[in-house]
């Protein structure tokens, strides 16, 4: 009897296992996005992707990449920039790196545009009567600050191939003498060749 529960004992040890694999590799993307020529504007695919790359090493920032690729007409392949930071820095080199494999190509950044934001939360008063009596309790405000920093770049058909046929993939950027550096995942990889295979 001990010996036939032994196999099952190593079988369900090994689902578990498998199982904590799976939870531990578990990510989400977003979608790839049609939109069909209804307007004599071409069919449109727009992918959306977020990273969260280090600034000086110990800051990190939120970088959402949004990719555009028309297939008809006026034909594009483009990516725009959203960087969200809350640190103050150089202002960015208007050129972008991206380093695919062991190949190096450089790309003109267009349009820069930097936005700053402040959120204030105001100051709150909590009062609490108990068998003790009244006591109050006073929580401070705070004041959020973050700038948001937009740019573009085309891609051309030869980077494409490069990308289509790729291992790796990064993206590196300046804010004057800070590098930082936007690496892909195999998964995310992938997807974004997905989207340039789309017609």
């Amino acid at each position: 009897m001990e010996q036939n529960q032994l196999p099952m004992k190593k079988y369900i040890l090994f689902i578990f296992y498998a199982l904590g694999l799976f939870s531990c590799n578990y990510q989400t993307f977003s979608p790839i996005k049609y939109y069909p020529n209804e307007f004599d504007t071409g069919n449109k695919y727009l992918l959306s992707q977020k990273f969260y790359p280090r600034i000086k090493v110990y800051e990190e920032i939120e970088c959402t990449l949004q990719y555009e690729r028309i297939t008809e007409g006026k034909k594009s392949n483009r990516v725009y920039f959203i960087i969200k930071r809350n640190i103050d820095v150089v202002d960015l080199i208007p050129m972008i790196h991206i380093k695919i494999d062991s190949s190096v190509e450089h790309i003109k950044i267009h349009k820069i545009n930097s936005s700053y934001f402040t959120e204030e939360t105001p100051e709150t008063k909590t009062t609490t009567i108990d068998s003790t009596g009244i006591s109050t309790s006073t929580s401070s405000g705070s004041v959020d600050h973050w700038n948001i920093d937009k740019f573009y770049i085309d891609i051309t058909p030869e980077i494409m191939s490069k990308i289509d046929v790729s291992k790796s993939l990064s993206y590196r950027l300046y804010y004057g003498p800070e590098p930082v550096t936007i690496k892909y995942q195999f998964e995310k990889l992938n997807q974004l060749k997905e989207l340039y295979s789309k017609k």
